[in-house]
């Protein structure tokens, strides 16, 4: 896309944006096989003109000046709470406390909490029961363990032809 005269007198007689599409018109030229869609919306947004200094450093309008009705609101927001009883301010404090509970609520959150401190709690006391040398010369729980460990070795392969042959008098006394 190659801007020429009569095509700039056109757009606007102003001499800077006339001087800044001949420049974006020539870069087009130049890389007018790689992308000149890019730089035809270059020109097309500085065709536009700049930005007014007086709009540039604006604020915005407070809500006062710009929220203006002829309607009254009932109650002012927020309440002076010098102004209301004890009873009028409990009711506010419990009534927002409860909508600030319900709108801070995060259910899935909150259980992927609860279940990671049940599992880290439960794993530290497994741990601690089962695992860990206290190094001490009685431990605390070693009742526990051999009894624990009784159990699972049942299991082992070591024991595999013990539960395949049952005890015939275990079995017939167990009356």
């Amino acid at each position: 896309m190659v801007f020429n005269n009569a095509t700039l007198q056109k757009i606007s007689p102003d001499s800077e944006i006339q001087t800044s599409l001949r420049r974006i018109s020539k870069l087009v030229v130049e890389v007018e096989e790689h992308q000149p869609i890019m730089f035809a919306t270059l020109a097309r947004r500085m065709a536009g003109g700049p930005i007014p200094p007086r709009l540039r450093n604006t604020t915005t309008a407070p809500l006062a000046e710009v929220y203006n009705t002829p309607y009254k609101p009932k109650k002012i927001w927020p309440p002076d709470f010098s102004k209301l009883s004890q009873k009028e301010q409990f009711r506010f404090e419990r009534r927002y406390k409860r909508r600030v509970k319900l709108a801070t609520a995060r259910p899935r959150w909150d259980k992927f909490v609860r279940l990671v401190q049940l599992f880290s709690v439960t794993s530290v006391l497994v741990y601690s029961v089962l695992f860990m040398d206290l190094q001490t010369e009685s431990q605390p729980f070693q009742g526990l363990r051999d009894r624990f460990w009784g159990v699972l070795d049942a299991f082992s392969p070591a024991q595999r032809d013990e539960r395949r042959t049952p005890d015939i008098a275990a079995i017939t006394n167990s009356k």
